[in-house]
């Protein structure tokens, strides 16, 4: 995945989730640190883009009775013309 930077402004961050028990939560990451946790369906988060380079975002789902599961996506940010 790629944006472009100033042009674009934040990085819609949104977790698929489904399970056959409840949601409880869904943890957002970017580069290893905590961003924001939903625990709304839709569960995402807008990321706002400070600069270029490669960033890594991870989605950590939690269901009511403890079960987990999570992805990653690596996103290049590159400037644009603009």
């Amino acid at each position: 995945a790629g944006f472009r930077w100033p042009a674009e402004t934040v990085i819609p961050v949104i977790a698929l989730v489904d399970d056959n028990y409840a949601i409880e939560r869904v943890e957002f990451f970017y580069n290893g640190g905590l961003i924001g946790t939903d625990t709304d369906w839709p569960y995402g988060f807008e990321h706002v883009i400070e600069g270029v380079g490669q960033a890594a975002f991870r989605a950590i789902a939690y269901d009511q009775v403890g079960n987990t599961t999570e992805t990653e996506l690596q996103v290049n940010i590159i400037r644009s013309n603009g």
